[in-house]
């Protein structure tokens, strides 16, 4: 009768285990975003865009930084904000905003950012980056911009959307 009462416990022992370490372990693969033309994720409202650019924070939390990098520059909103950066009549740019614009429908940046090793690494990237990857050079600058320009000041929208 004891051999009944043991196997749900290892059974369940079995799962938490499993659990754990899915929580636990580092994710190795930059994720693959669907495809999106840029004029279309233009249009898209708020809504839209998170549904496709932004990732669950659980898996954002358990990527290595390079693999978080590598996610980050991939993400189609940040050819947005190159765009408005590249077009920006601001002089000097206001890098935070276009960067606070991106972050409040992908939270990855918040993330990137808070990674101690995250700013050492996208400066080695910047100087590993061929010259002819333009695109690529210049989000890792517009990033480090906004990071040097430090946190926003208060807004009626905060730029940070709720962790799921």
């Amino acid at each position: 009768m004891k051999k009944k009462h043991i196997l749900p416990w290892l059974l369940a022992s079995l799962c938490a285990a499993l659990v754990l370490v899915w929580a636990l372990y580092p994710v190795r693969k930059p994720y693959q975003y669907p495809e999106v033309e840029l004029a279309a994720l233009y249009h898209m409202n708020w809504k839209e865009r998170q549904e496709v650019c932004d990732i669950p924070i659980g898996q954002l939390k358990r990527m290595t930084t390079p693999v978080l990098i590598e996610t980050v520059l991939t993400n189609p909103l940040m050819e947005l904000m190159d765009m408005s950066l590249g077009i920006s009549c601001h002089i000097p740019p206001d890098y935070r905003s276009a960067y606070d614009a991106v972050g409040s429908s992908f939270q990855g940046l918040a993330v990137l950012e808070e990674r101690k090793d995250g700013r050492a690494l996208l400066e080695k990237l910047y100087e590993e980056t061929p010259e002819e990857d333009i695109w690529r050079q210049a989000t890792i600058r517009y990033i480090l911009a906004a990071w040097d320009q430090g946190p926003s000041g208060p807004t009626l929208a905060s730029g940070r959307i709720p962790d799921r």
